[in-house]
């Protein structure tokens, strides 16, 4: 983990002068995780991005987006217990 110091851009509510420290993790994918973030991206890409503005306006979720979610196993994703999931 790296630290780096920050100056505040003089927001109100910060000390003049005060540092804040921002901690940024280095890491890399392996393999299967790049082809985990492809295939999202690429059903983002072809299924979601099309609807974004029009659901957007109309403040709700497109629920056609279920069933192909699901066909790609990506509702309910699991996360170890030992990440503080429930699997």
């Amino acid at each position: 983990m790296k630290l780096h110091h920050i100056e505040p851009a003089g927001a109100p509510f910060r000390a003049k002068g005060e540092v804040i420290m921002e901690a940024t993790m280095l890491f890399e994918l392996n393999d299967e995780q790049r082809a985990f973030q492809k295939r999202v991206r690429e059903i983002y890409e072809r299924e979601v991005s099309p609807l974004v503005e029009e659901y957007e306006r109309k403040e709700a979720f497109p629920v056609q987006l279920f069933p192909i979610l699901g066909a790609e196993h990506l509702l309910c994703l699991r996360c170890p217990k030992k990440y503080g999931g429930l699997v």
